[in-house]
Parts: structure tokens; C-alpha cells; sequence
């Protein structure tokens, strides 16, 4: 997503806190589920770029496991 950047929590240290934004994929599983998360990803990276955030540091989930729901903080730096 163009304006807004990935980062790390160490990352956002120095930034301003915007807010913070969920979204559950509508799909799962190893083929669909995989389109689902990158739709879900780019959505919260709109959503923060629409609050005035140019930064997101996305929850870690356990790899291998399937993700339910996305977390990000999304941050101005």
C-alpha cells in the first residue's frame, strides 16, 4: 500500500500512536485463506493510511497456524 509502511515494534518507538485496527479474513484455509489475510492486511493498511497513520506494526501470529483475526497498531512517524 503506497504512503503507508510495515514496521517492527521497535520501529515505533519515536512515532505517535493513531489508533489501533482489526478485521477478521472472510476466507480460510491453505489456498483461499491466503488471499483472505493479503485483502485483510491491505484493508488495515488503508484504514490506517484514511486515520492519518503512515505506519503499521501488524500482532505476530504463531506461524503455521491459521489467523481468525488481524491486529495492527497503526502509528504517524
Amino acid at each position: 500500500m503506497s504512503g503507508v509502511r510495515e514496521a517492527t515494534p521497535g520501529e515505533v518507538a519515536s512515532c505517535r500512536y493513531i489508533s489501533d485496527i482489526s478485521m477478521r479474513p472472510s476466507l480460510y484455509g491453505p489456498v483461499l485463506g491466503q488471499e483472505a489475510l493479503k485483502y485483510a492486511r491491505n484493508t488495515i493498511m488503508a484504514d490506517a493510511l484514511d486515520s492519518g497513520a503512515n505506519t503499521v506494526v501488524f500482532e505476530q501470529a504463531t506461524p503455521g497456524t491459521d489467523v481468525y483475526k488481524l491486529h495492527a497498531k497503526a502509528y504517524s512517524c
